[in-house]
C-alpha cells in the first residue's frame, strides 16, 4: 500500500533515531567526565566503533546494503566519532581534562559529532 513503510524501513529509521540519541549521550558523558576531571572510561573500548549497538547494527546493514552510499558515509563518520571520543577519554584519563573539554566544545570531537548527527538525520529522511 502506498504511504506505508516496510518493517525494514521502520527498523532502519528507528536504529538511526536511537543512534542519534546514543551518540549525543556519549558527548554528555564525556563532557561530564572532563568537567569532573576523572573518568573510568576505557579509551580503547570507547574508540571501537563496532562495540556500540549502532556500530554492530550498521555492520550488518552494510553487509546487506553494500551500495548504500549514505550508510557508507555514516560508517566513516561513525568511525571518526569513536576515534575522537577515545582520544578525549584518553586525555581525561591522562589528567588533561581542560584539553579534553576544549576538544569536546570546539575541537575535532565537536566537528565530527555534528557531521555524524547531520548525516544520520539526512539519511533518516531518505529512508523511504
Amino acid at each position: 500500500m502506498q504511504g506505508q513503510r516496510t518493517v525494514a524501513e521502520t527498523t532502519t529509521r528507528t536504529e538511526i533515531t536511537e543512534a542519534i540519541g546514543a551518540h549525543g549521550a556519549w558527548k554528555t558523558r564525556l563532557k561530564a567526565a572532563a568537567m569532573a576531571g576523572v573518568s573510568n572510561l576505557d579509551p580503547a573500548r570507547v574508540a571501537d566503533n563496532h562495540s556500540c549497538r549502532f556500530g554492530t547494527w550498521l555492520d550488518g546493514y552494510l553487509k546487506t546494503h553494500p551500495n548504500d552510499r549514505d550508510a557508507r558515509r555514516i560508517g566513516d563518520l561513525h568511525l571518526q566519532f569513536h576515534r575522537s571520543a577515545g582520544s578525549v577519554a584518553e586525555r581525561i584519563n591522562a589528567g588533561e581534562a581542560k584539553a579534553a573539554l576544549k576538544e569536546i566544545e570546539e575541537g575535532k570531537f565537536k566537528a565530527v559529532t555534528n557531521d555524524l548527527v547531520t548525516a544520520m538525520m539526512e539519511w533518516r529522511r531518505h529512508v523511504v
